[in-house]
């Protein structure tokens, strides 16, 4: 009984250490003041050796982007006002995108499915003003149900935070729905653009971290 009662203090504490990172911030935490949602836009128009936002494209051209906000406070960074110069060496973010593989050609109406991609991002500052960027080609929009679809209210987005291998944050379009809710969905590989895979890797240079390589230096 003795050795029972202490592993569920042991449960319980545990659980509750967990809770608590989630409240107070973790090294990667979520804005959750910044509602995650779709937005549908045109691809970028090169012009002069600059990159500049596009005009106005039929519906079926437009680029699916997807933005988060989040905070990094390294281990060293306990003060986010004042200390400058610290970095994150790195996290990673994967994104399930929910749409449809429909039953017919232009129907709103089929077999659920999620978009998955990830990125990784270096050296992040330490701060709560950074960001995050995801984009779907027009062609995959128009493949799995259209953007009527994409921008229904019951088809959610969820973006995880990794460090380390580890699941550190979560944020959901629908923060209603558990966590659970994309096991049983097929899930379609390989259709999730980072910014630096899209058109758009010359917009916003500043705005989001630099992109992990795989390569061999």
């Amino acid at each position: 009984m003795k050795k029972f009662l202490t592993v569920t203090v042991l449960a319980w504490m545990a659980c509750g250490m967990y809770v608590g990172a989630q409240e107070d911030g973790g090294v990667i935490s979520f804005d959750r003041t910044v509602k995650i949602k779709p937005e549908f836009v045109d691809a970028p128009v090169f012009a002069g050796g600059a990159a500049k936002p596009g005009g106005t494209a039929p519906t079926e051209s437009k680029w699916m982007e997807v933005e988060f906000k989040y905070a990094c406070m390294p281990p060293e960074a306990l003060d986010l006002n004042s200390k400058k110069g610290i970095y994150l060496d790195e996290a990673q973010f994967k994104i399930y995108i929910e749409g449809i593989n429909p039953d017919e050609p232009n129907s709103d109406q089929g077999e659920p499915i999620l978009l998955v991609g990830e990125v990784t991002y270096i050296n992040i500052p330490a701060g709560k003003e950074n960001y995050g960027v995801f984009y779907v080609h027009p062609n995959t929009i128009g493949r799995y149900g259209g953007q009527a679809t994409f921008e229904k209210s019951n088809k959610n987005i969820r973006i995880e935070a990794y460090i380390n291998g580890q699941l550190v944050d979560v944020i959901q379009k629908k923060e209603e729905d558990d966590d659970g809710w994309i096991n049983p969905i097929k899930r379609v590989n390989h259709q999730v653009y980072t910014k630096e895979e899209s058109p758009f890797r010359l917009v916003n240079i500043s705005r989001y971290p630099a992109e992990k390589k795989n390569r061999r230096d």
